[in-house]
């Protein structure tokens, strides 16, 4: 994910609600699986409402991740 990148480049700037900003901005032009767009689009959200440490955790990734990809 992106998130890095966004802390390098914003500095101390950079809030939990930067990602879904920019992902906002660019994921028309993504190209993309639709189910991943899904996935990344649910990811930055609840970043930017619980913040980083509340979402990225392994185990509720994969799950997440699993949810998304493997729905039919």
């Amino acid at each position: 994910m992106r998130f890095s990148a966004g802390m390098t480049y914003q500095g101390k700037n950079w809030t939990k609600e930067y990602q879904l900003s920019y992902w906002n901005k660019i994921k028309d032009q993504a190209r993309m699986d639709s189910k991943l767009k899904a996935l990344l689009d649910k990811v930055y959200t609840e970043v930017s409402e619980k913040g980083l440490d509340a979402v990225l955790k392994k185990k509720y990734l994969k799950r997440l991740y699993e949810s998304y990809i493997n729905e039919k």
